[in-house]
C-alpha cells in the first residue's frame, strides 16, 4: 500500500504545483506512466524500495528504432537536460529504456515531498526535451 499512497500524494503533489504532465490514477505498483502524446514512448516514474532508489525514465516498448535515433543525439539531450542518463537499449527485451536515477527511500515519508518535487521536475524536463525530438521524427 506504500505505492499506492505515494503516488496518490505524488498526484496531489503535482497538481498542486502545476504541473504540466498527464496525471492518471495512482495505483499500488512501483512505476507511475505518463503519456506525452507519443505512442512509441512513454515516461515512466519509478520507485525501487530494497535499492532506496528513485527514476524518471523514457520507456520505448517495441520500438528500437526510436532508442537508436535518440542515442545518436544522446550528448545533445544530455546536454538539453544537464544529467547523464542510463541508455539501457535491451536487445533482449520488447523495450529499451532511458533512465535517470537518484537515491530515494519510499519508506520515509518525511522526504516524499523531495521525491516529488525532484520527479515532477524531471517528468517535465524528459517530456519537453524527449518530445521535442520524438516530434521531429514523426
Amino acid at each position: 500500500m506504500i505505492q499506492l499512497d505515494f503516488w496518490s500524494q505524488f498526484r496531489e503533489y503535482a497538481q498542486n504545483h502545476k504541473g504540466n504532465i498527464k496525471l492518471r490514477k495512482a495505483y499500488p505498483q512501483h512505476w507511475y506512466d505518463i503519456s506525452f502524446g507519443f505512442s512509441t514512448a512513454h515516461i515512466a516514474l519509478t520507485v525501487n524500495g530494497k535499492l532506496k532508489q528513485i527514476a524518471c525514465e523514457v520507456y520505448i516498448p517495441d520500438s528500437g528504432w526510436l532508442f537508436s535515433v535518440l542515442f545518436d543525439r544522446k550528448d545533445i539531450i544530455e546536454n538539453e537536460l544537464n544529467e547523464s542518463l542510463e541508455w539501457n537499449e535491451l536487445p533482449d527485451k520488447k523495450a529499451s529504456r532511458i533512465k535517470l536515477v537518484r537515491s530515494g527511500d519510499i519508506f520515509e515519508q518525511n522526504q516524499w515531498i523531495k521525491h516529488h518535487s525532484w520527479l515532477l521536475e524531471k517528468a517535465t524536463q524528459f517530456q519537453n526535451v524527449f518530445g521535442s525530438h520524438i516530434k521531429n521524427l514523426t
